[in-house]
């Protein structure tokens, strides 16, 4: 079988392992099946994140009528809404490399800065509403935080999220209008290797920030859930203090407490931290230097990444099995307790009661509503004096 390479020269590719002396990498047939991985994982993603979107839509729209029925209830609904919003972008950009595996090779244009802009916007995206959905867990569950009523603050967050998108891409190529910012960058393309710096700070910088606060404000919570430790609030300026519990003490907690696994809050940095670290890893050494990383590394990587919305969208719904819930069946039930049907993307204090009269146990959602009442109910923290 004769292919057309980028640089008009012709590779037979007789063989998976077929090898080419051409500098198209798209001449080997194990780096187009290796980029043919990577746009069928971008592709299950983008199938789970719009399966997951339509089932919700679909949900309030056999609920238009009813104005008991909310689509949106809590912040944490509109943080998810903006990750999976932008699993989808990126995964969109993934697809886009089905074009160069018919093309057998990346061609420079309109096509290869728009997968470039795309690339870029959505793994931006999903490193903020990652930062913020793990912000506001430990806002509500360390210190006890009472979200307002109104949608004010997540409505304000995700807007500065997109004007900030928009300045990373616009400025980026605008500064450097005269030159090829978006290119080719040997597999698809992206910002290409001569700016390098503005690729690392720009998006590669934004993977570390948002992994390195997921570990920081989820392991707290994790701790705080096996009652190891304890934050309580004081007149001091720190308005909190840290107490490491007891063995005696965690005992009667853990008797008293709904029963919760903790190790579900672990799932959403791990989540993170598995499909970014690996591709951190993998271009660094391009980065600094002129190694060349092995292109299996990369592809394996790519792949864990393209991932994101397919994991994104497991975890979500196995973790709050609420929203896979038949809407029906909990709008009878929820009539005869006399409380209103809702269907959520976050489990809250009401999904809980929900959960207690249908016979489905869900933990993490249990012990939320336990923490939220708790919030309610305790003290407030002095101000600093």
């Amino acid at each position: 079988m004769s292919i057309n390479t980028a640089n008009g020269t012709t590779s037979q590719c007789p063989c998976i392992l077929a090898t080419t002396t051409t500098t198209n990498p798209y001449a080997n047939c194990d780096t187009r099946i290796g980029v043919s991985f990577i746009a069928q994982s971008a592709c299950l993603s983008c199938v789970a994140v719009v399966s997951l979107l339509s089932y919700v839509a679909c949900s309030a729209f056999r609920n238009r009528r009813s104005p008991q029925w909310h689509f949106i209830r809590s912040h944490l609904d509109l943080y998810l809404l903006g990750l999976l919003m932008s699993d989808l972008v990126q995964s969109m950009a993934g697809i886009m490399d089905i074009r160069w595996i018919s093309k057998s090779g990346v061609f420079e244009g309109h096509f290869c800065t728009a997968q470039g802009i795309i690339y870029q916007l959505g793994d931006v995206g999903v490193a903020l509403c990652s930062i913020a959905i793990a912000a506001h867990t430990f806002a509500e569950l360390i210190l006890r935080w009472k979200e307002p009523p109104n949608f004010t603050i997540p409505l304000f967050v995700l807007a500065l999220y997109g004007i900030f998108l928009a300045l990373i891409t616009g400025v980026g190529s605008a500064v450097h209008r005269h030159s090829d910012y978006f290119g080719n960058t040997t597999y698809w393309c992206w910002i290409k290797k001569s700016f390098i710096g503005d690729g690392i700070g720009l998006e590669y910088a934004w993977f570390w920030i948002a992994g390195t606060l997921n570990l920081f404000l989820y392991v707290p919570v994790f701790l705080a859930l096996k009652h190891i430790i304890v934050v309580e609030p004081t007149s001091t300026c720190f308005r909190y203090r840290v107490k490491w519990t007891t063995k005696e003490e965690r005992l009667i907690a853990r008797e008293q407490a709904v029963p919760v696994n903790p190790r579900r809050m672990l799932y959403y940095p791990a989540v993170y931290l598995v499909t970014t670290l690996p591709i951190s890893l993998a271009r660094i050494p391009g980065f600094v230097s002129s190694i060349q990383v092995p292109f299996a590394v990369t592809a394996v990587s790519c792949v864990l990444f393209s991932a994101s919305g397919l994991f994104n969208v497991i975890v979500y719904t196995s973790t709050r099995p609420a929203l896979l819930r038949s809407s029906g069946r909990a709008a009878d039930v929820t009539a005869r307790r006399h409380h209103p049907p809702k269907v959520f993307l976050y489990s809250t204090e009401a999904e809980t009661e929900l959960d207690m009269s249908v016979g489905d146990q869900d933990e993490t959602a249990g012990h939320s509503s336990n923490l939220s009442a708790s919030s309610r109910s305790g003290p407030s923290p002095s101000p600093c004096l």
